[in-house]
């Protein structure tokens, strides 16, 4: 719907890593591990992540970098490690 405010939304990479969770937690760990695998790609050369990613024009958007999109990642890391 629209907003009235200019821009698009993107995908929020603390949401994708409650995804991860929510995948593990539910005994789907390849699929976890598969949409771990895709966060880590999307990770700039310097390693770090944006608060958003837009899938359809395949860039990042937000804050970059977002320190809770990290914060995510690492728990889903000691998450998956864990078994």
């Amino acid at each position: 719907a629209d907003d009235g405010l200019p821009g698009r939304e993107g995908g929020f990479f603390i949401c994708a890593s409650w995804l991860v969770d929510s995948f593990y937690k539910a005994e789907r760990r390849d699929e976890a591990e598969s949409l771990f695998e895709s966060m880590i790609e999307l990770a700039g050369p310097e390693g770090l992540l944006p608060e958003q990613y837009d899938p359809l024009l395949r860039r990042t958007l937000g804050n970059h970098p977002q320190a809770y999109s990290h914060i995510g990642l690492i728990e889903n890391a000691l998450t998956l490690s864990s078994n």
